[in-house]
């Protein structure tokens, strides 16, 4: 299925550019060349030859039984030769054991809009339907997910866990290896061995997924999310193309266009609120820093460091976010910026819909898939609303930014197993069923008949039940009734099928600029560089939050302040952060 979309991707990259968005460091050169070298072969392989190892490494019967990496199409030790795994008797069969006779234990974030359509994911289709399949109950606890890394670090205050805990490689300081060393999760290498086939063989068959989740110290810690192709851009700037159609203006692409476009907003059409910022003063995805050459994001506490040709910089004392604080202190003074953005805590990233919906806000971020509905349908009936992707602005037309993602298939986030959890061959068997072919079809498309069907061709297509469902967007369907980006092999392309023009026009936009400053994705620090930052960043990140806020809002002057500003971040060590950093990189690129 998803092999027919990867030509068409490919074409579309390579249109659109490389897609912007959201760490281990590599693997043995040894090893990861011969994983891929191993890949390429079973690519070359016929399907059917391909299909029967499938099967083979899908249901091992009896204990005793081999999975050999040529059939699995990659190699685990590090001279790249065949290997067998003895998975222990039961593994890839299921049911576990009798409906609810026993229970997993899950921690998770929750945004608390979701209460208003399902309860918990434990009402979820997908955890129910599991249960049925596996006949093992899952019983989350659930928290704000905007204060998901604090409420997470009160638990392992307390040392409460839960059998399976989602985002600890984000929540925890420090990273996945120091969790383990604290004792508050366990390495799945043995675990994969012996109880998960399947996953195993889905980790295995691709060499950058082994080298996404292995960690500095070797092991395994993720029951990850796999995503096999490039995704499409989840999120970015939106504007109002009906208030650009009244006051007669293109959509801007520089600072000075959006300084002409927000002051005709607050002053032809009346809105109290032309543009939306994150309460902490800046956006997600570096939105209007990332013109003046600098990643300045501080939303849920993002660390905005980047490179520039190899070298570590921390961008909140670089002059180019001082343009940015200069910009957004005036537009604030203006009257173009919302005046209580520093208070709008509900979310990171959306803003408050009644400003959208009652025509007071023009420019802010927004989902792909809430372009279409959102404020047409789900919150409000604005009939003329009409929402395009917006450019992230340049200082002058041509320049380019430098902080997109990689947004090639890769492994990541997802559940970790806690030190707490006395059943781990059951959260291991549990957790293999989601990535066997009838796995993964659930979790992307739910229950047939029910939530898809099959086309002509013999391929999943979501229905009515999430595509047209009559009380929640698209998105929020997707979540109660499949899965979004909580575990599994997830399908990038799975609620493209009735996308509008405008939300693939802003796969587009929203791709533009380049990587060249950005920090891959898996560059980690070690347990030592993570404890060494960890004591010396607090107290610069909050010093540095409070003078964003404090000149924004008008209550410093950034000409006034600046030196003294960046003498204070040096004074506090930064050069130390900025060191563990580079160490993990160099390792990393290594």
């Amino acid at each position: 299925m998803k092999k027919k979309f990867a030509a068409w991707l490919l074409v579309l990259c390579m249109l659109i550019g490389v897609l912007s968005a959201c760490g281990s460091t590599a693997a043995p050169a040894s090893s990861a060349a011969a994983l891929e070298s191993a890949a390429e072969e079973a690519a070359e392989a016929p399907a059917q030859e391909e299909a029967e190892a499938s099967e083979t490494a899908a249901a091992p019967e009896a204990e005793g039984s081999a999975v050999s990496a040529v059939e699995e199409g990659a190699p685990v030790d590090a001279d790249a030769v065949p290997y067998e795994d003895t998975f222990e008797e039961g593994a890839g069969v299921w049911p576990i054991c009798d409906p609810g006779e026993k229970t997993i234990t899950i921690w998770d974030g929750w945004f608390p809009f979701f209460s208003a359509f399902f309860e918990s994911f434990d009402d979820t289709l997908f955890f129910q339907e599991m249960e049925k399949r596996t006949g093992v109950k899952t019983e989350f606890t659930l928290v704000n997910a905007e204060q998901a890394a604090e409420q997470f670090n009160l638990m392992v205050a307390t040392g409460d866990y839960r059998d399976l805990m989602h985002d600890v490689d984000n929540n925890y300081v420090g990273g996945l290896d120091k969790a383990w060393e604290d004792e508050v999760i366990i390495p799945i290498d043995d675990l994969m061995s012996e109880w998960m086939p399947n996953y195993k063989k889905v980790i295995y068959s691709n060499a950058k997924f082994v080298d996404d989740l292995t960690s500095d110290e070797g092991n395994m810690y993720l029951i990850s999310i796999v995503r096999e192709d490039p995704g499409f851009p989840d999120y970015g700037l939106v504007i109002r193309q009906d208030w650009l159609d009244k006051i007669g203006k293109d959509r801007p692409e520089t600072y000075d266009e959006y300084y002409d476009v927000l002051t005709a907003f607050k002053n032809e059409i009346g809105a109290s609120a032309p543009m939306m910022l994150s309460n902490c003063g800046s956006y997600q995805g570096n939105f209007f820093c990332s013109g003046f050459g600098v990643n300045g994001s501080l939303v849920n506490g993002s660390q905005p460091f980047y490179q520039v040709d190899g070298q570590i910089k921390y961008g909140p004392m670089e002059e180019g976010y001082k343009k940015y604080l200069e910009t957004m202190a005036k537009w604030y003074s203006e009257g173009l910026i919302y005046q209580d953005f520093y208070t709008h805590f509900e979310s990171n990233t959306m803003p408050p819909d009644g400003l959208v919906t009652g025509d007071q806000m023009g420019v802010f971020g927004c989902n792909t898939q809430d372009i279409a509905e959102r404020y047409n349908s789900v919150t409000g009936t604005n009939e003329e609303l009409r929402l395009v992707a917006a450019f992230d602005p340049v200082e002058n037309k041509g320049d380019t930014t430098h902080f997109a993602s990689d947004r090639t298939g890769d492994a990541g986030g997802g559940y970790c197993i806690s030190t707490a959890c006395d059943d781990l061959e059951t959260v291991a068997r549990w957790a293999d069923y989601i990535y066997t072919e009838e796995g993964q079809i659930l979790s992307n498309f739910g229950v047939e008949g029910e939530t898809f069907d099959y086309d002509e061709n013999g391929e999943p297509k979501l229905g009515d039940l999430i595509l047209h469902n009559e009380i929640m967007p698209t998105m929020l369907a997707i979540t109660k009734y499949t899965t979004f980006n909580l575990v599994g092999v997830e399908d990038a392309y799975r609620m493209y099928a009735e996308y509008t023009p405008e939300q693939w026009e802003a796969g587009e936009i929203w791709s533009m600029g380049d990587s060249d400053y950005t920090i891959p994705q898996k560059v980690s620090m070690n347990t030592e560089e993570s404890e060494i930052f960890a004591s010396t960043y607090s107290d610069i990140a909050t010093y540095v939050a409070e003078h964003t806020l404090s000149v924004i809002l008008g209550k410093e002057n950034i000409d006034d302040l600046w030196d003294e500003y960046v003498s204070n971040i040096e004074s506090m060590d930064i050069a130390t952060c900025i060191e563990q950093q580079q160490s993990a990189y160099y390792r990393y690129m290594e």
